[in-house]
């Protein structure tokens, strides 16, 4: 039974943005670089703050997706992984913030490297569901889960939880979910906390870090107490985070407060934020982790018509200060300590077999204009020696049945979002079955006449419905095909 509200010691978030968000998600704290990143899921944007400084800045990734829904650090590379829509993606490194304002400039960009479109495709294009929450285990997994749009209501379950292992794997691991929300493990990794909003449960899983499978499903908070007793909660769990010590904080969305749990269970701290009605995740961050941070959504998302009015800064920013001699580092005692979220690890490939297909750029560019819009892409696709497979060029638009391999050249001359800079999409056509497990090698050589120059190349295969993504060198890249059917597609970034 949950405490009563006099009970529990109460405490107040501090306005610290007026940012606006829609529907603001994903807060992290970078303590390499010291600034906070957060997305704002309905408008498709990075939001990047300095909180020392209060320089600001904003990433736009509205024309490449709907939403984006979820981020994590990377550990050993720059940029994110993140979900938009129905795509498990990288990112590159935010702008770096310098205008000290509310409304900076939003810069256009486009996520780097696509790494998989794990949900079913009737229901993504019925726009009936999409990525939600997500976050990367003590060692370096990245868990994305799914959840039906608001206005679909048909009482079907549709969220699925994926893992995302360090080598690219991909596993479905939970499903029948109605709202995919808050995911986070105890600091010793051994328990895995996580919340179905549609629910309202914060469910505790045993948790093996070895191989990041979790069992014991037990139910740990389902019903917390109002803060105010007259005026029953409608709010259900949203986001959370943990700190160093084992405390879990929770998002109490469409009722105005962070809620925290001692790991044995016990309400220990309300949060209110005031003027908000619907904080949806904190983190911890600033100097020694002392600091949370809480991302909120606009109160028109709550369903109770517009009350904006009466919650003027829902959507924005806030912080409760956890230093040493604040009323909360009081209650929680001089041992506590803030803890980062985890970082995602990425697998580096090892080569173990003869390149297979080498890519030449464009032999000329409108340098004027920095635009590939009008460059037709000449390919040359190498075979390599090998037993099964005899050396001879497979030219565009030809089609080898040894291979099943298909060379219907397209470039799509879009623009990558960053400035200066283009992009050229290429297909590389259908790998068949007659390939039981094949390496393909994609090398990007400049031509000496263009003034602009590589700066990598992605590549990606599909293979029945799965697809993956290569490692990007400087100018090379390989990947894994494992056999079957599949698509490659390689996209090569200029500047």
């Amino acid at each position: 039974m949950s405490p009563s509200a006099a009970s529990v010691p109460l405490f107040e978030a501090e306005l610290l943005l007026e940012c606006k968000n829609v529907l603001g998600e994903g807060i992290l704290w970078d303590s390499k670089e010291k600034l906070l990143h957060w997305v704002d899921i309905d408008t498709a944007e990075v939001h990047t703050l300095e909180p020392k400084s209060m320089k600001y800045s904003v990433d736009s990734y509205a024309r490449e997706t709907k939403y984006i829904t979820a981020l994590a650090l990377r550990e050993s590379e720059p940029g994110f992984i993140g979900t938009t829509q129905d795509t498990v993606a990288l990112f590159s490194s935010p702008t770096p913030p310098t205008e000290v304002t509310t409304a900076p400039t939003r810069t256009s960009m486009q996520t780097t490297k696509t790494l998989s479109k794990p949900l079913p495709e009737e229901f993504v294009a019925d726009g009936t569901t999409r990525f939600n929450d997500g976050g990367c285990d003590p060692k370096g997994r990245f868990f994305a889960g799914s959840m039906a749009l608001p206005e679909l209501e048909d009482g079907k379950k549709r969220g699925v939880v994926w893992r995302i292992d360090p080598d690219g794997k991909q596993t479905p691991v939970m499903d029948n979910i109605d709202t995919s929300n808050g995911i986070g493990w105890s600091p010793d990794g051994e328990t895995m906390y996580y919340i179905d909003s549609g629910a309202d449960e914060l469910l505790t899983f045993a948790y093996d870090t070895t191989t990041g499978i979790f069992s014991d499903r037990k139910v740990f908070q389902s019903s917390v107490a109002p803060i105010d007793a007259s005026k029953p909660t409608q709010g259900v769990f949203d986001g959370l985070c943990l700190d160093g010590v084992g405390n879990i904080w929770v998002a109490r969305w469409s009722d105005e407060r962070i809620v925290g749990f001692s790991p044995d269970g016990k309400q220990i701290a309300n949060i209110k934020v005031p003027l908000c009605k619907s904080p949806t995740i904190p983190c911890f961050g600033g100097d020694n982790l002392e600091t949370m941070y809480i991302a909120t959504a606009h109160s028109k998302l709550a369903g109770k018509g517009d009350i904006q009015s009466s919650f003027p800064n829902s959507g924005d920013l806030f912080k409760v200060d956890f230093s040493q001699g604040s009323a909360i580092r009081k209650v929680l005692g001089e041992g506590w300590k803030g803890a980062e979220r985890h970082r995602q690890l990425q697998a580096k490939r090892v080569r173990s077999e003869p390149a297979l297909t080498e890519l030449e750029a464009p032999a000329e560019a409108d340098t004027a204009q920095k635009s590939h819009t009008d460059v037709q892409a000449s390919r040359k696709p190498l075979l390599a020696a090998r037993e099964d497979l005899a050396e001879r060029p497979v030219e565009v638009g030809q089609e080898r049945d040894d291979l099943g391999l298909s060379c219907d050249l397209g470039v799509d001359a879009a623009d990558e979002g960053v400035e200066g800079a283009d992009g050229v999409m290429e297909d590389l056509g259908d790998l068949g079955p007659a390939i039981p497990e094949t390496l393909i090698s994609c090398q990007l050589k400049p031509a000496e006449q263009t003034t602009n120059r590589p700066t990598g190349v992605h590549v990606q295969a599909g293979l029945g419905g799965v697809e993956r993504a290569a490692e990007v060198g400087e100018l090379e890249v390989d990947v894994d095909l494992g056999g079957g059917r599949g698509d490659l597609a390689a996209r090569v970034l200029w500047r």
